[in-house]
């Protein structure tokens, strides 16, 4: 299940960077605030665009009610 973005915030630092992104999702939005530092967010970025998949499978998981991914 993708769950969407409820509502999200940037937040810059004291030299007015981004620093961090606050999200509240649509299912949790009554329990946490998600808070995500911009580094980590640039650091997926580095190790996505240097994910070379070359196949990919997605089983259903009934238990789990979404979808298990394998890759290469």
């Amino acid at each position: 299940m993708i769950e969407s973005c409820y509502t999200s915030f940037v937040q810059r630092d004291e030299t007015r960077n981004w620093s961090d992104v606050y999200i509240v999702s649509d299912f949790d939005r009554n329990d946490c605030i998600w808070r995500i530092p911009v580094d980590q967010i640039r650091k997926l970025f580095i190790v996505a665009s240097q994910d070379h998949v070359h196949s990919a499978r997605w089983v259903y998981n009934e238990k789990r009610g979404d979808y298990d991914v394998s890759t290469n």
